[in-house]
């Protein structure tokens, strides 16, 4: 540890005593992330000073580990910070008319490597929370308001007009800055086949036809329509992937997060009130980089919507965040100077936005074969089949 930070951020550092404890596990799915107190003398005041940082290493066990490798997350990771991101501040210094206003908020990244012959990987960053950033929870608390969904989207569609920017600006490298879309297209190929309903669609089926049997979830009145409808959503999964990894070229496609919901994002708030009260929020920063990659910019939408907003407010927080999401990335693209129009007609009524957003509940769907390891009871896996059997309820904002 202290030759990374002396080589990597501050010079020479002398670490008097360093703490690690693990992130409780449902932070998240893919990785395992410490906590990490750095206490060093400064040099130039004579006092001790404290470092707070995070660092994500490799998957908590086996099949996470599996997943991990085959869709190469760990590298996607290491490559954006190492050479995506000084691409991007790059482009956005030369071309940006306002370059505070888009700049990307992540966590400051002090070091990220992958050692090619273990296969093991690191990435360190600071911690923020002591800046006065707060975590959300993932699935388990309560979804966003409309001014934290509002914030999200927001900063979804700089990303976006960012990836606008270097299909414009940098076409050459706009197809390169993907690894996670190669590793995408093996991935679906070996598990999908010729379309035939693959494994991890097998084993989702069998999980909700377990939980059907013992449980009769309120909304779910047909049992056999729900089983097809979630037999059908995961066939349209299968061909969205197939065709976005393929159709890089298309005009709603773009560079995107990959992975935006509550448990991925950290805010700010203004005003703040008693522990457990949220209020306005003023800042937020986005991190986990793992899915970063080219997509159709409804991907985004679909996904943050289902997984960190509450089911009664599904169609209005759509219809607002359509808007919200549109205003925002053209006013981005006109701050980077990116030629051409985006307007409702192109993007959010169009039928190849419905069909991101269909993929991005079949998404959901599948992750119900990755929790079946740990028992159909187990608190994470409870909390997605709910979200899925919300998203049936409400699937006329698919039509």
């Amino acid at each position: 540890m202290q030759q990374i930070l002396s080589n990597h951020y501050i010079k020479d550092i002398k670490i008097d005593s360093l703490q690690c404890k693990p992130v409780p596990a449902n932070r998240g799915f893919n990785s395992t992330v410490l906590e990490i107190i750095v206490s060093y003398n400064d040099k130039l005041c004579g006092e001790t000073r404290q470092l707070d940082l995070v660092a994500k290493i490799q998957p908590p066990d086996d099949a996470l580990m599996g997943i991990s490798k085959q869709l190469k997350l760990d590298i996607v990771e290491i490559n954006f910070y190492n050479i995506i991101l000084p691409q991007l501040e790059k482009l956005v210094k030369e071309h940006a008319k306002n370059e505070s206003e888009l700049k990307i908020q992540l966590p400051t990244c002090i070091y990220a490597k992958r050692e090619d012959t273990t296969g093991a990987s690191v990435v360190l960053m600071l911690d923020i929370r002591p800046q006065g950033f707060e975590e959300q929870s993932y699935m388990m608390g309560p979804g966003l308001t409309k001014q934290e969904f509002a914030m999200v989207v927001g900063e979804v569609a700089k990303i976006q007009a960012i990836g606008y920017a270097v299909k414009e600006f940098m076409p050459d490298k706009f197809e390169s800055f993907d690894l996670w879309t190669d590793a995408l297209r093996e991935f679906v190929k070996k598990r999908t086949g010729s379309g035939q309903t693959d494994e991890s669609t097998k084993m989702g089926i069998h999980a909700w036809n377990l939980c059907l049997d013992h449980h009769k979830p309120e909304g779910v009145d047909d049992k056999e329509a729900f089983v097809k409808w979630l037999s059908d959503c995961s066939a349209n999964l299968a061909a969205s992937l197939r065709e976005g990894v393929q159709n890089i070229s298309g005009p709603a496609v773009t560079l995107n997060h990959g992975d935006v919901h509550s448990s991925n994002l950290y805010m700010k708030y203004a005003n703040r009130g008693s522990p457990g009260f949220r209020d306005t929020p003023t800042d937020i920063c986005l991190f986990d980089w793992q899915g970063y990659r080219i997509g159709h910019v409804g991907w985004e939408m679909g996904w943050l919507l289902f997984t960190s907003v509450e089911a009664i407010n599904y169609l209005e927080y759509l219809q607002f965040g359509q808007e919200h999401w549109l205003e925002m990335i053209m006013h981005y693209r006109r701050l980077l100077g990116v030629s051409g129009t985006l307007t409702a007609e192109s993007t959010y009524k169009t039928k190849e936005w419905k069909t991101a957003l269909l993929t991005s509940a079949s998404m959901l769907f599948n992750l119900i074969a990755m929790g079946l390891k740990d028992g159909l009871e187990t608190e994470m896996v409870n909390q997605i089949m709910t979200r899925v059997i919300n998203i049936y309820k409400n699937r006329e904002i698919f039509s």
